[in-house]
């Protein structure tokens, strides 16, 4: 169900969802893959809950004379070798023992629901990109630039930076965007943002996380400027999460897990104001939640809990290159992964 694409073409099956492929039924025909029979099948039960689910495209690349390289594609296109073959809302989920998972847990029918404002942010992505782009593209030179190949190079690379800050921009958008119904959000501070994403990134009943600041004075913060500890900002987790699945409670332990929220500004190596313990919620009775859990740490470790417990806070969507940035380094952000979290990739 994956390696290298030269070779495992032929034990290769994929579902995108809303993209522009050839358009099957759920269930396909029986394939001779057991792995992809039942991913097919965990998905047509998941998504007979869904009256707005996207349709599925599957691609059985055995079937294709072109598998190996649409196989290939992908592993560019995902920086893996090991290429995951089910994608939801754009993202990737994983194999097809994974979506049987995910299926059994209820998590994949939360995934199916949050996919088209995911894909709506994606999409609003590559707009932003399109735009920057034509906006550059067949421009005048300014006055006194020469015309050279040097010249155009640099204006290919401008217009280059253009695009993907456009991108950025629009993520950022997206990341804060209210979620669908029925759908709850918190904020989490428990260090440095990256570890902290991964781990709940793996909660089943978690849709979406966003790594980001929130907590301080300044509006629209960059990294650079929280690092200083003068912008008020701690560095946080913006956890999408069904509540049906999914406690606060529950999101709670893992914040728990991830660091001590009895030391004052220090998670391991990491000092500063910009890496307190936080957990900023949306109203008056998720945060009497965050107390009651806050005074049983308390009493239990017979220390002082030094979270910040806050309503209301304004969350400000990090730099894209630290959106997912340990998943990216290639750690596992599967449902219900198990293995240890390296915290710098």
């Amino acid at each position: 169900m994956g390696g290298d694409p030269s070779t495992d073409a032929l034990f290769f099956f994929t579902i995108f969802f809303a993209r522009p492929y050839r358009t099957v039924s759920v269930p396909a025909p029986q394939s001779w893959c057991p792995y992809c029979t039942s991913a097919k099948r965990a998905l047509a039960a998941s998504a007979g809950k869904v009256a707005d689910a996207p349709p599925p495209h599957i691609i059985e690349l055995d079937s294709r004379p072109d598998g190996a390289a649409i196989q290939a594609a992908l592993a560019r296109l995902t920086s893996r070798r090991t290429v995951p073959n089910v994608f939801v809302g754009g993202a990737t989920v994983g194999g097809g023992d994974d979506v049987v998972s995910l299926h059994s847990s209820g998590a994949l029918k939360q995934m199916l629901r949050a996919a088209p404002q995911t894909l709506s942010a994606a999409n609003a992505a590559a707009a932003a990109a399109a735009v920057a782009k034509e906006k550059t593209k067949g421009a005048p030179p300014p006055p006194g630039a020469a015309a050279t190949p040097g010249a155009a190079t640099a204006a290919a690379a401008k217009a280059g930076a253009a695009a993907k800050a456009g991108a950025a921009a629009a993520a950022a958008a997206g990341a804060a965007s209210p979620p669908p119904a029925g759908l709850r959000t918190v904020l989490f501070g428990a260090g440095c943002f990256w570890g902290v994403e991964l781990a709940y990134a793996r909660v089943v009943g978690v849709t979406k996380t966003a790594v980001g600041y929130a907590g301080g004075t300044v509006a629209s913060p960059t990294y650079p400027a929280v690092c200083t500890g003068r912008t008020g900002h701690t560095e946080v987790v913006r956890v999408v999460h069904d509540p049906a699945v999914v406690s606060l409670r529950a999101l709670l332990n893992v914040f728990a897990d991830r660091h001590d929220p009895t030391v004052r500004n220090r998670v391991g190596n990491d000092a500063g104001t910009q890496y307190r313990s936080a957990v900023f919620v949306d109203t008056d009775a998720e945060a009497a939640v965050v107390r009651a859990w806050a005074a049983e740490v308390a009493a239990t470790r017979k220390k002082e809990v030094t979270t910040e417990i806050r309503v209301g806070v304004p969350f400000w969507a990090a730099e894209a290159a630290h959106q997912q940035y340990l998943e990216k380094k290639g750690q596992k952000a599967t449902k219900g992964a198990k293995t240890p979290i390296r915290c710098y990739g």
